[in-house]
């Protein structure tokens, strides 16, 4: 939050990229969609992009941090390895333990700031 209040600070376009959300454990699954649809309603919404090219570069890095670490959950959504919770959630094993959809683990999505 700091950084995209710095940035809106700067008065120019700019692009907020928020890779796998809710892997943080601490956003729910309501709150990100609430604030992608009124972003969407704000014609701010860009699109999103699949994390599977970004996966080589995760499990190369991924073993030097904690397992509940964004890399390392990522990567766990992909393999499979996280807890199902319902037919399309997996639970976050960070912060409150959200069910979070399985597909916004494994992709980025794209916002005008």
């Amino acid at each position: 939050m700091p950084m995209l209040l710095a940035l809106n600070h700067l008065r120019c376009e700019t692009r907020h990229v928020v890779v796998a959300p809710g892997c943080d454990g601490e956003t729910k699954h309501e709150d990100f969609l609430r604030d992608c649809e009124r972003l969407n309603e704000e014609n701010k919404f860009l699109g999103w992009f699949p994390l599977d090219d970004l996966l080589p570069t995760l499990a190369r890095w991924a073993p030097l941090l904690e397992p509940t670490r964004t890399p390392n959950i990522i990567l766990d959504a992909f393999a499979g390895k996280l807890r199902k919770s319902g037919d399309h959630d997996l639970i976050v094993p960070r912060g409150s333990h959200p069910a979070i959809p399985k597909v916004w683990l494994t992709k980025a999505f794209v916002f005008a700031m």
